[in-house]
């Protein structure tokens, strides 16, 4: 298992590699530090605006915050990089369920299982 300590150290030498960044900010999100998780994955879309992982875990990260409009966002992007992801379907069915709007919740769901089958 890697450490932050280890991507701290690989970001020092090769700070251009984008999955390093998103793989920190897992490693953030799941010590609990959100913010910085946050941030790592912003880097990593500064870096690699093509980079549907980012946009996908950052999206998770604001949800779990509650910071729901910037989920829909960030859940919106990963899914035009990889329309066929049916687990960030399932994740955009959830963040819309919060924003208040179960029937797109629904459909999103709908449309998971349909990729799933």
């Amino acid at each position: 298992m890697l450490f932050r300590s280890d991507y701290d150290r690989v970001l020092r030498t090769m700070p251009e590699w984008d999955a390093a960044w998103v793989n920190r900010g897992i490693v953030r999100a799941t010590l609990g530090d959100l913010l910085g998780a946050i941030a790592d994955y912003g880097e990593a879309i500064r870096r690699n605006p093509n980079n549907h992982s980012a946009y996908h875990n950052r999206a998770k990260a604001f949800g779990a915050l509650g910071q729901v409009d910037q989920a829909l966002e960030d859940m919106g992007m990963a899914l035009a990089l990889l329309p066929e992801d049916a687990e960030a379907m399932a994740d955009r069915a959830i963040f819309l369920d919060r924003a208040g709007r179960p029937w797109d919740a629904e459909r999103e769901l709908d449309g998971a299982w349909k990729r799933l089958r």
